[in-house]
């Protein structure tokens, strides 16, 4: 099977420094492989890190995508300049997708090709089953909601839509978009492949949400939401109401993902110091104590094994936590 990797790249003017070791752990929390380390990286940028059917490993830091092996061996890298950049993963194609262009990529980043698009995109998420892109702009003339094919060829064009990120794609074609009104809290909409509304989330219902993901068996979606200490893990069903809240047990969680393969939810409980697994209907099954704080979880869907990243920049370093480092990419 082939895999396709879609990257959104784009410049932005203000980035978070920070430096962060990347793991691959078991379901009980422990390290399998790592850490890899990396000098830099963008701790505001969600959706880092994201694993393919081949068992690749993709991470951006703050000036390339990087690829690794199942054991975390660096295998290529492209540079894109400062990234803000979701990955997306389509187990169909080989692609990656770079701001104003498509830009063609192998699963080890050798470039194919480039396509132009409509607009300079924010977030962008795959339809795999399709072979289509959503992508979203937000604000100013061109802001909305945009489908595209994998050559950029435009196909849908929902304008002033306020919606800015976007959840994966289910195989039926169902996917979720945060909307973002200019003077309210944030909201949901769930669409289908023809962008179609389905379901939705009222507008002023979540307070910054951080990082979202979908469950395709049943299109739930699990949500980090808040800010500051009234922050937490929501779960919308695919009706769109709320059916699991937890705004005690976290504090600024950064990263959530999903096992595609029992629904169990992987939590990023980044200032508790904490990595967390919960079953689909929340209830606890691991909560793990961590050196760092964590900013990244990815769920690897053929062994059920988990790629973290956690944040060094936020500890002092020193030499028994350089003893940990496993290799250094910086330039």
């Amino acid at each position: 099977m082939k895999t396709l990797i879609i990257a959104l790249l784009t410049s932005i003017f203000a980035i978070q420094a920070a430096a962060a070791n990347i793991y691959r752990v078991d379901r009980n929390g422990d390290i399998i492989d790592g850490p890899v380390f990396f000098s830099t990286y963008d701790r505001d940028a969600s959706n880092n890190c994201r694993v393919s059917d081949l068992g690749y490993v993709y991470f951006s830091d703050q000036t390339r995508i990087n690829c690794f092996d199942t054991n975390l061996n660096l295998v290529n890298y492209v540079y894109v300049g400062y990234t803000y950049a979701p990955l997306g993963i389509d187990n169909v194609r080989n692609k990656v997708i770079s701001e104003d262009t498509i830009c063609i990529f192998s699963p080890t980043l050798v470039l194919e090709g480039q396509y132009e698009i409509l607009a300079s995109a924010s977030w962008l998420t795959v339809d795999d089953q399709e072979g289509t892109i959503w992508y979203t702009k937000g604000g100013g003339s061109e802001g909305g909601l945009y489908k595209c094919s994998m050559t950029g060829d435009p196909l849908y064009y929902f304008p002033d839509t306020n919606e800015t990120s976007l959840s994966s794609v289910a195989s039926n074609g169902t996917f979720w978009t945060v909307i973002s009104p200019p003077v309210s809290d944030e909201g949901l909409n769930l669409r289908d492949r023809d962008g179609n509304t389905l379901a939705t989330v009222t507008p002023g219902s979540f307070d910054g949400i951080r990082d979202m993901e979908m469950y395709f068996a049943d299109g739930s979606l699990w949500v980090l939401a808040g800010t500051g200490g009234n922050a937490g893990i929501t779960k919308v069903n695919s009706a769109g109401s709320i059916v699991y809240e937890n705004f005690t047990d976290f504090d600024r969680p950064y990263a959530i993902d999903v096992n595609q393969n029992d629904g169990s939810v992987w939590i990023a409980d980044t200032y508790n110091y904490q990595l967390v697994h919960l079953d689909a209907n929340g209830g606890e099954l691991l909560r793990k104590d961590w050196d760092y704080v964590l900013v990244e979880v990815a769920v690897d869907h053929s062994d059920n094994t988990l790629i973290v990243v956690d944040d060094t920049a936020a500890i002092e370093i020193t030499p028994s936590s350089l003893g940990r480092i496993k290799a250094v990419f910086a330039e």
